[in-house]
């Protein structure tokens, strides 16, 4: 569903949307993307799965793969979890999230419209970090429910909610399992 504009919610600069949700949600996104490698598609995982724990302060990004992130804004921390290798890698979470499920505080954001995207009203964010330039739909209670990146000149990639569940989630998600081994 297009973004409808709304010129009496533009120009609030300065203004924020929720950096992160205020409660236990997981969301369920379809990524595309244009993006090129060599002149050739980038892959990418077809759907991501995220959960977030309010409690925590923690966030999990599944990808598709075997591997996984766990995102502790609070703590400026990234685990990056190797099941094949039941290992993990822990780096600052600036350097080490994507941009669409890092929301930060830097750069300028634009309100520019309301929306709707899997049955729950967001409001949609013109972004500009430093060139990175983005629109991000955010729900009222800090749930990304689109991000549209559109890169500096490597093509535009979204990730768009198609499942939005509120529901508590347990703490053993946002932690490295039990046993493995941190590399770093």
């Amino acid at each position: 569903m297009a973004a409808v504009l709304a010129p009496s919610l533009a120009a609030a600069v300065g203004e924020l949307p929720l950096l992160e949700p205020t409660r236990d949600v997981s969301v369920v996104y379809r990524t595309t993307s244009d993006t090129p490698i060599g002149g050739v598609p980038a892959p990418h995982p077809d759907k991501i799965a995220f959960a977030y724990s309010a409690a925590l302060g923690r966030m999990r990004i599944d990808a598709g793969s075997d591997d996984y992130a766990i995102v502790d804004r609070r703590a400026d921390r990234t685990y990056v979890v190797l099941r094949k290798h039941r290992s993990y890698i822990v780096e600052r979470a600036i350097s080490a999230a994507t941009p669409a499920f890092l929301l930060r505080e830097t750069g300028r954001f634009v309100r520019a419209g309301e929306d709707i995207v899997a049955g729950f009203p967001c409001t949609v964010w013109q972004i500009d970090n430093q060139g990175w330039k983005a629109t991000a739909c955010v729900s009222g209670d800090g749930v990304l429910l689109r991000h549209i990146d559109k890169g500096t000149g490597f093509g535009t990639t979204t990730i768009e909610a198609i499942s939005v569940v509120y529901a508590a989630q347990p703490d053993v998600l946002f932690e490295p399992p039990a046993g493995f081994r941190r590399l770093n």
